[in-house]
């Protein structure tokens, strides 16, 4: 009796746990001896795909957590724009002892017609379809004579992860990996062009410091870097409701501090970043603490000295900080300190800014 492989292809980008179901169902109900993944170089229907192919088959291969009858073949990826006539029928010829049938999920059916070869295509391979929505075109599969199947379904799809959305449904270890990578930052760092590249640039900045005063772990300074002013461009009542979230007694300190605090909690709660060494980072990186950690300090100065800044005396400010990361930060504050009270008076600097500089500067 031949081997029973499904070929399931697709951008897998990101693989999340609708994949993963998929997967499963193949195996544990349809009794596949194999699923072969498939990562496409690139969509026909798509203009790009958000991360390197190293990146997607890395994460197909956390998402797949090393089953033992599933495989990823990098064929499209290694061939380019090749299709999916091209490799069913190079499968086909490659391994003619083996019974394969191709995976497609229902929303895949709409284009169908439009893929390359389409009607050669459905001369040469069984599909399976799972449906991935309600509005599945059932008549489409039966002119077909397709298999529909079910599977525990949480109309999860790439582009939602991409944008956070449902990313609570994703597999935690992907979450985990795109935020150590800092994956899909255009679809997730709702930000002006202007205050996008300041988080880039202070990203690298913190990264930079983090080398050079041997933070143990470098990432986290990229990380909580870059998306320091994640809540920047929030109205203040979208912040006021995080706030809430942390302590109201926040909401007491200046409005033009209040980001730092809100972006933590959206980290936290829409990021799902549970990291407390990156949350107190940016919670911290506007007006510090009482207890400022290596990677505090490096955050609230990298926001300072990033790239682009270029006010009066900030390539001293720079040097200072490379050279000496306590002093550079005490600079920083002590001017920070006293542009408040000029521009806002000493009753309304806010009380942490307050005691982050008795703490530190008196």
């Amino acid at each position: 009796m031949n081997k029973k492989v499904a070929i399931f292809g697709g951008s897998f980008d990101p693989f999340h746990s609708d994949h993963l179901g998929i997967i499963n169902e193949c195996i544990n109900s349809l009794n596949f001896d194999s699923v072969w993944v498939v990562p496409t170089h690139l969509s026909p229907f798509k203009t790009k795909v958000h991360c390197t192919d190293e990146q997607r088959i890395a994460m197909i291969k956390i998402g797949i957590n090393n089953l033992s009858n599933v495989e990823i073949n990098t064929y499209e990826i290694d061939g380019g724009e090749i299709g999916t006539f091209k490799t069913v029928s190079y499968f086909k010829n490659e391994y003619p002892d083996i019974d394969f049938k191709f995976i497609m999920g229902s929303d895949q059916i709409q284009n169908f017609n439009k893929w390359s070869n389409s009607d050669k295509l459905r001369e040469i391979i069984d599909f399976i379809v799972f449906e991935r929505e309600n509005t599945t075109d059932k008549k489409t599969i039966d002119i077909n004579n397709w298999e529909l199947h079910q599977f525990k379904n949480s109309n999860l799809s790439s582009t939602k992860i991409r944008s956070l959305v449902q990313i609570e449904d994703q597999i935690p270890e992907l979450n985990k990996y795109a935020i150590e990578n800092l994956l899909f930052l255009e679809d997730r760092l709702i930000l002006s062009k202007k205050r996008f590249d300041h988080s880039i640039n202070v990203g690298l900045m913190a990264k930079k410091l983090a080398e050079k005063f041997d933070v143990e772990n470098i990432n986290k300074a990229w990380i909580s870097g870059t998306l320091h002013d994640v809540a920047k461009e929030m109205d203040y009542f979208e912040m006021e409701m995080l706030i809430n979230q942390t302590n109201k007694k926040l909401l007491e300190e200046p409005k033009p501090v209040w980001h730092g605090f809100a972006g933590a909690k959206l980290l936290e709660t829409k990021w799902m970043i549970k990291d407390k060494d990156i949350l107190n980072a940016v919670f911290n990186h506007t007006v510090g603490s009482e207890h400022m950690t290596k990677l505090d300090k490096i955050v609230f100065c990298a926001d300072k000295i990033s790239i682009e800044r270029n006010y009066d005396g900030v390539e001293e400010i720079r040097k200072l900080i490379f050279s000496n990361l306590d002093e550079g930060f005490k600079e920083i504050l002590k001017r920070q300190y006293e542009f408040a009270i000029k521009k806002n008076g000493i009753n309304n600097v806010g009380v942490m800014l307050k005691k982050t500089y008795k703490k530190y500067i008196d």
